[in-house]
């Protein structure tokens, strides 16, 4: 191909794009046109990213505070029982003995309740009163 041929054949092109109205130019770094169509694909993918983003970072925060929920209700479990097996011994001790196997069955009723408790992560107000009495 001679390079009048190149030559012709570029003004040409340029021609006809001035004629339809569109002047072509290069496309930016990063993107393959300069379309409208293509503008307005970024910027939808980009805030679709940004979305996806917030949702995970939601989830992390999510998870981070059951986490430390589960972490606190392990830490109090063997306190609270620390505390109500020595109130027991207490009572007995004392010659309190049906107080003290009253309170052990209340022990044991709230130990179940708590054990339950962790198959759901959700409690009606009915049950968490039921646990209390």
């Amino acid at each position: 191909m001679s390079l009048l041929t190149i030559v012709l054949t570029a003004a040409l092109f340029g021609a006809l794009g001035m004629w339809w109205g569109q002047r072509w130019t290069p496309p930016r770094p990063g993107r393959v046109s300069n379309s409208p169509h293509d503008a307005w694909m970024e910027r939808h993918q980009r805030l679709r990213d940004q979305s996806q983003l917030a949702q995970r970072r939601h989830d992390v925060r999510h998870t981070r505070h059951e986490v430390q929920q589960q972490t606190l209700q392990l830490h109090l479990s063997p306190h609270f029982m620390f505390n109500a097996l020595s109130s027991v011994q207490w009572l007995w001790s004392d010659h309190k003995r049906d107080r003290a196997a009253r309170l052990f069955s209340n022990f044991v009723t709230l130990w179940r309740h708590h054990w339950r408790s962790h198959e759901a992560s959700t409690h009606t107000l009915q049950e968490e009163l039921e646990s209390l009495q």
